[in-house]
């Protein structure tokens, strides 16, 4: 009668016979014979139920004999013919999971399912997560694959500990999703902060440097982009406008040699480098080089003088109606545009004319920015991860954290046991338990030992090369070195000094 009403959505309440206005006629009028058509309709509707599902008559078989093994099986198979208890508490512990898709097992020729889904006994399930992932399907499709033909308790847990714990899933693994916006504090004075940065233009190294205050803009030729060139050309810069509090570069090639960091040193200047491989860090300094490039490559084309062009630039406003020649030297330049002598003489700006106006717009672009991105987790101490080294990097190699230099940048130990910086945005977490949890995810016991955590290796030369690199205070100035992933320093170095990881775009 059960199979026969199936199709229909039906209540049952009780009623006392002692409230019933006429007979239970149902009760005192039962077949006084076997009901053979009946019979006949349940075994159809049993067959067409176990040729609906697709399984070879040797994995059906092997089912059937650990279903009889399973003693878990075999009280759910009792369960099941018997009945259901009335409350869950009364049902055993082996049976409390399955108490929410009670209504829908069933148990056919000794093969238990949920609906058209064949139940799954313990011992089987490590394999069959191994078949449902022998494509490397993402977690979802595999879910969705595993929900169309088997079943057990908990197996979403399991197909998703199994994946993430796949290494080679890990390794050629998507990149996680950009992080929120995070804006570089205005300075409060001229060349407080400065950004610098390097640019080839018509095939001619130049480098640019940007005050983060101003937006003033310098740009110098050099014959090589070495060290040399690099400092004679900020000795001159620091010369002309005085020594800055803060310079921001980064992690190229460039700006790794010992004797620049030690120039810095020397000269009280706090350096703060963003993560190798990340410019998007050090954006101020892109965005001046896009500038910078794109008016001297202009200017060529047109056949103007580009030094023209550049100094239209600084008397053109950027905040406000504040151009970054009246910010830096509080006066307008006089260039070949008429203009009155009052504009070229000093006014010093106050900073509520453009500042107010900046911060509301970074505020703006902040907003835009983050609409679509989260903070990403924060990685921890010796906890294992995958890294990409480089930037072009299609698969994700296996190392461990060693410490934080600032938000979003670490320093990391890859397999090779080289020691790196890398920003977040290339780094993963990586499970503890390496290989196939399978076995663990569908509650195995007693069966192969998973392997330990990855631990990273302890070395005890005092090397540069070998010795993990220290965290140094955000605020301490002109005691910046890096252990540089390009180039070998030619002395010992310490860690740089930690920095915060922005991207400015605030232009």
């Amino acid at each position: 009668m059960m199979i026969q009403l199936h199709p229909y959505d039906i209540t049952v309440q009780y009623v006392r016979g002692n409230d019933l206005p006429v007979a239970d006629t149902l009760s005192r009028l039962h077949p006084p014979h076997f009901d053979e058509e009946c019979s006949l309709e349940i075994e159809f509707h049993v067959h067409s139920v176990m040729k609906s599902i697709t399984v070879s008559d040797k994995k059906m078989g092997l089912i059937l004999k650990e279903n009889k093994r399973d003693p878990v099986m075999i009280e759910l198979t009792s369960v099941i013919q018997k009945g259901w208890p009335n409350h869950r508490y009364q049902c055993s512990a082996n049976m409390q999971p399955y108490w929410n898709v009670r209504d829908e097992l069933s148990s056919v020729d000794g093969i238990i399912l949920k609906r058209n889904r064949v139940v799954i006994p313990r011992a089987l399930r490590r394999d069959i997560l191994q078949q449902l992932h022998v494509a490397h399907l993402g977690m979802e499709k595999s879910k969705q694959r595993a929900r169309s033909s088997v079943y057990w308790p908990n197996m979403s847990s399991a197909i998703e500990d199994l994946i993430r714990n796949c290494e080679a899933c890990g390794k050629f693994s998507r990149n996680d999703q950009k992080e929120p916006l995070i804006s570089t504090p205005n300075p409060q004075y001229p060349r407080e902060y400065l950004g610098i940065d390097f640019c080839k233009i018509n095939g001619r190294d130049y480098i640019v440097t940007s005050d983060y205050y101003s937006r003033f803009i310098e740009t110098d030729r050099v014959e090589s982009a070495t060290f040399s060139e690099v400092i004679k050309k900020l000795k001159a810069y620091f010369v002309r406008y005085g020594i800055p509090e803060k310079f921001r570069s980064d992690s190229g090639p460039h700006f790794t040699f010992y004797e620049l960091q030690s120039f810095f040193q020397k000269w009280d200047i706090q350096y703060l480098t963003s993560s190798p491989n990340f410019p998007e860090s050090n954006g101020h300094a892109k965005k001046a080089v896009d500038i910078a490039s794109r008016i001297m490559l202009k200017a060529i084309e047109s056949n103007t003088d580009p030094y023209l062009s550049l100094l239209e630039y600084r008397n053109t406003p950027i905040d406000g109606e504040v151009s970054p020649a009246q910010l830096l030297m509080s006066r307008s330049l006089r260039s070949i545009l008429p203009c009155t002598r009052q504009q070229l003489e000093s006014n010093t700006v106050p900073k509520t004319k453009f500042l107010k106006a900046r911060i509301s717009r970074q505020e703006r672009q902040k907003q835009n920015y983050d609409k679509a991105f989260n903070d990403l987790i924060e990685l921890k101490d010796n906890q294992p991860i995958w890294v990409k080294l480089s930037k072009k990097a299609t698969r994700w190699r296996k190392g461990v954290v060693t410490s934080c230099v600032s938000p979003r940048s670490y320093f990391i130990q890859a397999e090779n046991g080289r020691f790196y910086r890398r920003n977040r945005a290339h780094l993963k977490p990586r499970s503890s338990v390496e290989g196939n949890s399978a076995q663990q995810s569908s509650g195995f016991k007693g069966d192969e030992d998973l392997p330990s955590e990855f631990q990273p290796p302890v070395t005890q030369s005092s090397s540069p090369k070998k010795a993990a690199p220290k965290t140094q205070d955000n605020h301490s100035t002109g005691k910046i070195f890096q252990d540089s992933p390009y180039r070998t320093p030619r002395t010992p170095t310490a860690p740089p000094a930690a920095n915060s990881e922005s991207r400015n775009k605030n232009w």
